[in-house]
């Protein structure tokens, strides 16, 4: 078990989660996937790493909700934001 592989992971996760261009999100969650899969089979048998196996089941869950969200950010109208009259309402 390489320590660099387990912080590979992480720091792919956080760049694939905090990503916002839409176009560029597909290939990142692509590769935090793969690097999710690699560490999880260099941790196979070996019981002292089971926080870390439970980080990964949640971060591939968040990925998949992250790619849920792309989709949706990608089908959903644009609507301007328009404040009201300085009383801090907001209606869209």
């Amino acid at each position: 078990m390489s320590l660099k592989g387990a912080k590979r992971w992480l720091v792919l996760y956080r760049t694939a989660l905090l990503e916002l261009d839409l176009q560029k999100m597909p290939e990142r969650i692509a590769l935090t996937s793969t690097a999710l899969q690699e560490r999880l089979r260099e941790s196979q048998g070996c019981g002292s790493h089971y926080g870390e196996k439970l980080e990964i089941a949640y971060a591939i869950r968040n990925l998949r909700v992250a790619e849920r969200m792309k989709e949706w950010r990608q089908n959903a109208p644009l609507r301007p934001i328009v404040i009201d009259g300085g009383e801090g309402t907001r209606t869209t």
